[in-house]
């Protein structure tokens, strides 16, 4: 079995954003250059762990124009981890910030452009569950994964209501509770009326009798079935 997790292992590939942006290309031609700042780091000792403060200053040409202040574990010699893209599909860059990056997951900070005021805002809400995620501008949708293990693991759909991402499908490959050599698949959507998730397809497979194409096509299930309906 060990030798079928290793094998699968190799086919998860994880993208991480990029190191930092200097510039922001605005879609009306505006260049903005960004500027991090260190103010201090501070030491966390119920957690052992070290916190970055930073500000970051947006400048036009030479002229700065905002100050934005966040926290990271995740600066190192080359400064924070920022990436500029479009999150929310309204055509402006975000500021995707690395807080916290872990092996496979990793959890964000995201300052959304205000193209009314022309300056960067807080999510009131947060986004540290989004992990490693793809906005998707075709379909306008959010898909994030959270690793788990070499075999295990969970995919989520979301779109935007307003300001708020909301639960659109989720696939989930678990180990069963029941059986240690055995995984789980299901496929939930939200229910409005129950106010909870509601599953719509279920699976299983036996990983001690399971070949390594068996695992493959177990992911390839939930993959398949986490779309039906949405396209």
């Amino acid at each position: 079995m060990k030798k079928l997790f290793a094998s699968f292992l190799l086919l998860c590939l994880f993208c991480l954003p990029a190191l930092g942006d200097d510039f922001i290309a605005m879609p009306d031609g505006q260049q903005i250059r960004l500027e991090p700042i260190l103010l201090e780091s501070q030491f966390r000792g119920a957690d052992a762990v070290t916190e970055d403060i930073f500000v970051l200053t947006l400048y036009e040409g030479d002229a700065p124009f905002q100050e934005l202040y966040f926290t990271t574990m995740e600066s190192g010699e080359y400064g924070p981890l920022i990436k500029a893209h479009d999150l929310n599909f309204d055509g402006w860059p975000d500021l995707d910030i690395i807080y916290l990056l872990g092996a496979s997951n990793s959890q964000h900070i995201f300052f959304f452009y205000e193209p009314d005021i022309g300056l960067f805002r807080s999510w009131e809400y947060g986004y540290h569950w989004l992990s490693n995620f793809d906005a998707d501008p075709e379909t306008n949708l959010i898909i994030n994964y959270i690793h788990d293990s070499a075999v295990t693991g969970t995919k989520e759909i979301y779109r935007w209501e307003g300001k708020q991402l909301k639960l659109v499908r989720r696939g989930e490959i678990a180990w069963d509770e029941n059986n240690p050599d055995a995984l789980v698949l299901r496929i939930a959507a939200p229910d409005p009326q129950a106010g909870e998730l509601r599953t719509l397809h279920t699976g299983a497979l036996d990983l001690s009798t399971a070949s390594e194409s068996d695992l493959l096509s177990f992911h390839q299930e939930r993959d398949t079935r986490l779309w039906e309906g949405l396209k």
